[in-house]
C-alpha cells in the first residue's frame, strides 16, 4: 500500500509539474507576441494578444501617437530583440512577465501583466493618455 502512495504521489506531481510548464509556454509565447508587435508599432496584431481595454489604448496610439513619430525611430523598433526573463504565475488568471528589450541604441527591462480571459493569456496594460490626444 505505501508503494502504491507513493507512486501516486510522484504521477500526481509529474503531472502538476508537467501542467505548470504549459501554462508557462502559453504566458511566454503570448508575451512574445504582444511585445514584438508593440516594438516594431504593429499594433494590429498587438490587439490580438492583449485585452480589449488595452486595444483601446493601443487604437489610441496607432491614430494619435503613431503619424507624429519619425520613420527612423519606428524602424528601431522593427529591429529589437524581445526575451523574456521570468515568468511569476500568481494565481490562476494573473501572472507577471520579466522582459527585456534590445534595440540599435537602447536596451530596456519591465514586466508586463498578463491575465487569463476565457482561458486565454493576454497582456493587459493600462496607457495614461494626455487628455489633449484625446479630443
Amino acid at each position: 500500500m505505501k508503494k502504491a502512495n507513493t507512486l501516486f504521489f510522484l504521477v500526481f506531481s509529474a503531472i502538476l509539474l508537467c501542467s505548470c510548464k504549459t501554462e508557462e509556454r502559453r504566458i511566454e509565447h503570448t508575451a512574445i507576441a504582444y511585445l514584438e508587435a508593440t516594438s516594431c508599432y504593429d499594433l494590429d496584431v498587438a490587439c490580438k494578444h492583449c485585452t480589449p481595454e488595452t486595444a483601446d489604448g493601443l487604437r489610441i496610439i496607432q491614430e494619435r501617437i503613431l503619424p507624429q513619430l519619425p520613420p527612423d525611430y519606428i524602424q528601431q523598433g522593427a529591429q529589437a530583440e524581445v526575451k523574456v526573463t521570468g515568468i511569476e504565475i500568481v494565481n490562476d488568471t494573473l501572472a507577471h512577465v520579466a522582459w527585456w528589450k534590445k534595440t540599435p541604441t537602447d536596451t530596456y527591462t519591465d514586466t508586463l501583466k498578463m491575465v487569463k480571459r476565457n482561458g486565454e493569456w493576454l497582456a493587459d496594460v493600462r496607457f495614461v493618455i494626455p487628455e489633449a490626444l484625446l479630443q
